[in-house]
């Protein structure tokens, strides 16, 4: 997580040098180690609330993402100003998106490792 929040820190000067080698490459990068991050939280879910259903936890994880998804994109697309976007209005829309990663490496960081399920056969 935090080398996402690094290339997502990284993602704006990759846009401002024009070059879209660098920003292809950053991007990559970023979704090289973020794509990775669902399927550890997914089992950290199942594993937490583990006297419930797996398919519970991963129910409500991708209604819950599907959400913050929806109203990210357009609370950023205001604050990006859509088509008419300016450097300006591009750095607050990366600096919201490192924000978001901020608050969940924080939530991250107070959720407590539980091995309810390791008694079980799969």
């Amino acid at each position: 997580m935090l080398l996402t929040l690094i290339f997502m820190v990284l993602f704006y000067p990759a846009i401002s040098t024009g070059n879209a080698y660098v920003v292809y490459a950053n991007g990559f990068l970023l979704g090289f180690f973020l794509i990775p991050l669902i399927p550890v939280l997914i089992e950290m879910s199942c594993e937490n609330i583990y006297p419930l259903s797996g398919s519970f936890a991963v129910g409500m994880l991708l209604s819950g993402a599907t959400l913050l998804t929806v109203v990210t994109s357009q609370v950023l697309t205001i604050i990006t100003k859509g088509n008419d976007s300016d450097s300006d209005s591009s750095l607050l829309g990366c600096i919201c998106i490192v924000a978001l990663l901020l608050v969940g490496i924080v939530s991250l960081s107070f959720v407590k490792e539980v091995k309810n399920r390791t008694n079980e056969i799969l």
